[in-house]
């Protein structure tokens, strides 16, 4: 078996702790944002490229570092060829997004109160700016919220589907460049391995597999936003 290359150690906490891992806190946590996304996700789509979760990590994190996604609004449409959902100006809904950023930001910029930034930006977003995801061409609006998994009328339209380390047991956080290791555990599987199934295992991960309890290796805190690039 070809030996299994090995994650730079100065180089992943350089990137951890300069920001190039999206952390979520510092900037991202008192700005407004808009998640929009013209879906190419289905699996007979020549052009797909499964980056829906994408979003998901994005909304982890920010739970994560803030306690909340109360700035982020996700919205999806099809952006297959024959529809308008990918980024151009013939989609009402971006069109439409991009209003209502506007005056997302024009009414923060307003808020002159004492008040957190986090509850300025709360109390500063339109109304009808909400997750939800459209059809027919951006026409039919279906608001509800956003998750990755569950039997919602979103994601029976737009699937979010996964990547191998998730499959593997990596949250959703998606941002373990290298993970630390534990001993393989036969309790830790769903399935009962033969003495013969165990030792090939053994043999394949014989420094052990990853520990998705903890944190990535030289996964630190960056040192600020956007420290230099």
């Amino acid at each position: 078996m070809p030996t299994r290359s090995q994650g730079d150690l100065t180089a992943i906490l350089e990137a951890y702790q300069t920001g190039r891992i999206t952390n979520a806190g510092f900037g991202l946590s008192s700005i407004p944002i808009i998640d929009y996304r013209g879906y190419v996700d289905q699996p007979q789509n020549n052009n797909e490229d499964h980056a829906r979760f994408h979003s998901f990590t994005m909304r982890a994190r920010l739970v994560r570092a803030n306690g909340n996604y109360d700035n982020q609004v996700m919205l999806i449409e099809d952006g297959r060829a024959g529809t308008t959902g990918l980024f151009g100006d013939a989609s009402p809904v971006l069109s439409h997004a991009l209003t209502q950023m506007d005056q997302w930001l024009t009414s923060l910029l307003a808020d002159t109160s004492s008040s957190s930034i986090h509850d300025k930006i709360a109390r500063a977003k339109p109304a009808d700016l909400v997750d939800a995801c459209f059809t027919n061409n951006g026409t039919v609006k279906i608001a509800e919220p956003q998750v990755y998994t569950g039997n919602t009328a979103c994601n029976q339209l737009y699937p979010a589907f996964s990547t191998p380390r998730m499959v593997a047991g990596e949250p959703l956080t998606n941002d373990v460049l290298k993970c630390q290791l534990k001993p393989i555990t036969a309790s830790d599987y769903t399935v009962t391995f033969t003495p013969a199934q165990m030792t090939q295992l053994q043999s394949i991960f014989a420094s052990g597999v990853c520990d998705w309890t903890k944190p990535g290796v030289n996964q630190v805190p960056p040192e600020g936003t956007w420290v230099f690039f």
